[in-house]
């Protein structure tokens, strides 16, 4: 027979889904603030931006020193929440985002042949 423990999982699992309430309760999304981007209740700083940079190697304690209006436990939250909630749709397009592009450039991955000179048909 095989004998699974589920209470560990169990454990881990209602600890994450408290924390998911948690961050519920401190997070809005308001159409006039930052374009109905998700943001801390009070701040105007984007919910999936801190998740971004902590995704990126930036830590807790970095992020609330440039955004004193969070605590390390909103910084935490972040990436439950965003976990929880991932953006749907399709990505916005620059100039939605009331960017332009100023320059581009492609290049060719490494194994794709060049074409040479003695590649020509005879």
């Amino acid at each position: 027979y095989l004998i699974i423990d589920v209470a560990r999982a169990r454990e881990q699992l209602a600890t994450r889904a408290e924390a998911l309430r948690e961050a519920e309760k401190l997070i809005q999304s308001v159409k006039g603030v930052v374009g109905g981007e998700p943001v801390f209740k009070g701040t105007r700083v984007p919910v999936r931006a801190i998740a971004a940079m902590k995704a990126q190697g930036a830590s807790t304690e970095e992020i609330v020193e440039g955004y004193p209006s969070l605590t390390g436990r909103m910084v935490e939250l972040a990436d439950i929440w965003t976990a929880a909630h991932p953006v749907r749709g399709r990505p916005r397009k620059l100039s939605e985002l009331g960017l332009t592009v100023k320059s581009e450039k492609r290049l060719r991955l490494g194994n794709e042949r060049v074409p040479q000179l003695s590649d020509k048909p005879s």
